[in-house]
């Protein structure tokens, strides 16, 4: 129970790392300006950004989801339950690797047509 807590709030520190991150960015150091399109315009790219950083963890979450489901289908001895857990997991990864790319490809698309 207290490692699950514990892996729940440390997932949490690292997915907010990148707000952290952004909230240093001072746009008029960069040249940038304060008004109001321009804040906007800061707004999507931090959303820009943020999407594809949940897109990249995700991708790796998935190659290890397949990594895990190989570990399975490799030890399961002959176990057509487990073999059949394994093909499941198999199956959701491949999905899950088909659909990142596309919504990626969707963010890198919306961003350039935005000039973000």
């Amino acid at each position: 129970m207290k490692k699950e807590i514990s892996m729940k709030i440390i997932s949490i520190i690292i997915a907010c790392m990148p707000c952290v991150a952004y909230a240093q960015y001072n746009p008029q150091e960069k040249g940038g300006d304060m008004s109001a399109f321009g804040v906007v315009s800061d707004i999507i790219g931090f959303v820009m950004d943020a999407l594809q950083f949940f897109i990249g963890a995700w991708v790796i979450y998935l190659v290890l989801f397949v990594i895990l489901a190989s570990i399975l289908y490799f030890t399961s001895g002959g176990d057509e339950d487990r073999m059949d857990t394994a093909m499941e997991w198999y199956k959701r990864s491949a999905t899950g690797l088909i659909i990142a790319p596309i919504l990626f490809g969707i963010i890198v698309f919306v961003s350039n047509t935005l000039n973000v």
